[in-house]
């Protein structure tokens, strides 16, 4: 389920949602599970004891909503995006962007054993697919609990069969002024 919506969405939120809701679309169509949590923009916010929270807006209830700390669905994706753009021309706008994928193998694709490599080829090829709609370049992959460096999130999902969890790294464009 996509959590979170953006309301009044301008510049980057609009891509990522554009994203994120055809992720939610085509992936579906690959994956077993309909145990699925899907967030749009989340930000990094400090706690006190020196950790960074991965947290999402409810913008129903005017709070934030930790999404490291629970994770019991089957897929959990979310993105964050980096502090810095840059732009040619003052109009078009592009940041890096990190689509975070923690997948639980045994009950995405049953059967299969450690199915590491088909969740990431499924959630490239989709991104693939949407690139020209969301203005939107793969950069790279992460993968491993490295990935959550200095986060605070559950250990559990640490990379270990049945977990799987990766990053795909993304510059995606966009022009600030848009709304919608």
């Amino acid at each position: 389920m996509l959590k979170y919506p953006v309301k009044n969405k301008y510049g980057i939120d609009i891509e990522i949602s554009k994203i994120a809701v055809k992720m939610h679309q085509q992936l579906l169509t690959r994956i077993d599970t309909n145990d699925y949590d899907a967030y749009y923009r989340c930000f990094y916010n400090p706690t006190g004891d020196d950790s960074i929270k991965v947290e999402a807006y409810d913008y129903e209830n005017d709070i934030y909503v930790d999404i490291l700390t629970d994770i019991s669905k089957d897929l959990s994706i979310f993105f964050t995006v980096a502090d810095d753009a840059s732009t040619g021309n003052g109009i078009t706008f592009t940041k890096g962007c990190e689509l975070y994928v923690i997948a639980n193998l045994d009950n995405i694709y049953a059967n299969e054993g450690r199915a590491d490599q088909r969740i990431q080829s499924d959630v490239v090829q989709v991104l693939n697919n949407i690139a020209t709609i969301a203005g939107m370049e793969i950069t790279g992959i992460e993968e491993g609990e490295t990935i959550f460096d200095g986060l605070a999130y559950i250990k559990k999902y640490n990379n270990m069969q049945p977990y799987h969890v990766f990053k795909v790294n993304l510059d995606i464009s966009y022009e600030l002024l848009k709304c919608i």
